[in-house]
Order: structure tokens, then sequence, then C-alpha cells
């Protein structure tokens, strides 16, 4: 199995770009955290956004490399601090591809900027059994096209599958007529065992 190829920098640019750009193709599930750590040169606490996969390899293999990756990556969940034009900490999505997994608490934290590209979100709610579901920020994320809600018990040891899919088609019904020129994602529904509860399917007297 061949290892290295020593002969790509030879090859015709557009030919090259075109292996760049065949190497962004494959979809990213990504789970978003929000943490505190500690500085070391600063005795307080910072936060930041972590992701569970590393960067794109391609964008820090050279200059060609990182060029065409920023054609398909944007730099999302920036943190800056005060009086530093660069962000500090981000990460490197492909909203149009990547199904970014978040928390009900993470989801809260999100900028203007973030919300603005996200296209299809995998969001962890806790069930217990009265959830306080921000469905105010998800209205707020412009371009979502799917969000799929995955249902945690807290404190009941058991979901009751009918039950969570009533509460949410309530839940997402008096929002719509709250605000009629939403344009609510496609919603799905999944207990936390992995079985699927299907979508939400807006019915209207």
């Amino acid at each position: 199995m061949l290892d290295a190829f020593h002969r790509f920098p030879s090859l015709p640019v557009e030919l090259r770009l075109q292996i760049w750009s065949w190497s962004f193709l494959h979809k990213r599930v990504i789970k978003v955290s929000w943490r505190r750590f500690e500085n070391r040169d600063n005795p307080h606490h910072s936060w930041h956004f972590s992701a569970d996969q590393p960067s794109p390899a391609q964008a820090q293999v050279n200059r060609e490399a990182r060029y065409e990756a920023l054609r398909y990556y944007t730099t999302l969940f920036c943190i800056y601090y005060p009086k530093k034009p660069e962000p500090s900490s981000y990460l490197y999505i492909a909203p149009e591809i990547d199904v970014i997994r978040i928390s009900e608490a993470t989801i809260r934290f999100l900028s203007v900027t973030d919300k603005k590209h996200l296209r299809r979100i995998i969001l962890d709610v806790e069930y217990d059994p009265v959830p306080q579901f921000p469905i105010d920020v998800v209205r707020t994320i412009e371009r979502l096209e799917e969000i799929e809600l995955v249902f945690w018990p807290k404190y009941l040891s058991k979901l009751n599958g009918p039950r969570v899919v009533n509460d949410f088609l309530g839940r997402f019904i008096r929002h719509v007529e709250a605000h009629p020129r939403w344009q609510m994602p496609l919603v799905k529904l999944t207990l936390n065992s992995g079985k699927s509860l299907g979508y939400l399917e807006m019915q209207w007297p």
C-alpha cells in the first residue's frame, strides 16, 4: 500500500486542486462542547468551544491546501478576547455537509455568526420530564434545515415515546403560530437508546 506520493507537487495545479477538493467531501458529525479551562498565565478561568474531532489536516499541510480548505470550511465557534482582533480559538466547520452535535446548554452560547451558518444539528435534550427546550434559540438559527432531538431521561427511569412526540409536537405548533414567518426545519425525534420516534408532522385544524 502506498503511504506517500512524493511526486504530488509535480502534478498540474488543476489536478492538485481537484484532489484537494475531493478530500473535503466526507460528512462529519462533530460534537461541540462549551468548556472551562484554567490558563496558567491567568488565575481566572476562561471558556472556549471544543470539538471531539481535530481540525482538518489539509488546513495545515501547506499554503495551497489551506487555501482550498478555506473554500470549504468556515471558522466558527470563535472566541475573542479584549483588544485582540484575531480569535484565540475556533473550529473549522463545513456548514453544507457537517452535522453539529450540541447540548441544550452549549447551544445558548452560539454567536450570531454561528447561527447564520449552521444547517444541520443534533441537539441533546434532557427530559426531566419538563424539558427547558431552547426553541427560541433554535428559531434564531436562520438557515437551519434539519435538527435531530435526542432525548435523555434526567429524573425518569424511562422515556415514553408517544408522550415525547405529543409534547414536542405541541411545542412546535404553538411556536409556529406565535411566529408565522419562521421557516421551521425538519425535526427528527430520537430516544437516547437509539430508537427513532420519526419526524414531526405538523397537522393544522
